[in-house]
């Protein structure tokens, strides 16, 4: 059963999301610099809230999530894993 969480709970965790979203952004602005693409040829901002939702542990898990296909897993998935892994519970 769901249990209810507090205001303060409520709030730290939306802060929590909200730093792993703006991380996630940073790190696709970060590359598309870095390589002279468009943002969203590295993630797009759907697929980095999807990221966040769900929060994958394994490449895998990573691939699954619609828009992170086998390339972009190759090319960023270990980089957007380590960026997950700071934020786990």
């Amino acid at each position: 059963p769901r249990t209810k969480r507090s205001s303060s709970e409520v709030a730290a965790s939306l802060s929590v999301e909200d730093a792993l979203l703006r991380e996630l952004r940073n790190f696709r602005d970060r590359t598309a610099r870095k390589n002279k693409w468009k943002k969203y040829m590295v993630l797009q901002n759907a697929v980095i809230q999807r990221i966040v939702d769900i929060r994958p542990i394994t490449l895998h898990e990573l691939g699954s999530i619609k828009g992170v296909g086998d390339s972009k897993v190759d090319r960023f998935g270990s980089d957007i894993l380590s960026i997950l892994e700071r934020y786990r519970d």
